[in-house]
């Protein structure tokens, strides 16, 4: 799938020539095992260098066939990491946020209280139900 990966650009990492990233690039991957896969954020963090710059370099190495096994389109932990560097990573953070606490409770019920809804749903599935005046007089409002 085609990213528009232009847009996401990484305001870190060292600013250096293509030849230097391409000695350091050739390096990493001499020092690797050779079935580990290396994604272009593993580069970017071993190396302090650009997005832009390690995926130019990696896919001119790769297409030489110097290097093999390096991921170049962003998976999602590189988009994440390039989003956190962009102005707009305070907006990141608060939808992670909310996607997170949609799947887990930061206050989970205690088991009383699980109980009791568990009581109450049943009482609702045999229609015992009360009215609002019905409570209002029970608690005298």
């Amino acid at each position: 799938m085609e990213t528009a990966h232009a847009d996401i650009g990484y305001g870190g990492g060292r600013d250096i020539s293509k030849e230097q990233a391409q000695q350091e690039i050739r390096a990493l991957f001499a020092a690797k095992k050779a079935e580990e896969l290396l994604y272009v954020d593993d580069i970017m963090e071993a190396l302090d260098l650009r997005y832009e710059l390690v995926a130019e370099v990696c896919k001119e190495l790769e297409q030489a066939g110097e290097i093999r096994g390096v991921r170049i389109e962003y998976d999602i932990h590189s988009k994440v990491a390039a989003l956190l560097k962009t102005p707009d990573a305070d907006l990141l953070k608060r939808l992670v946020d909310l996607l997170f606490e949609k799947y887990y409770d930061p206050e989970p019920l205690s088991p009383r209280e699980k109980k009791a809804l568990a009581e109450s749903e049943a009482e609702l599935q045999r229609g015992e139900v009360i009215t609002l005046e019905e409570l209002a007089s029970k608690f005298g409002l």
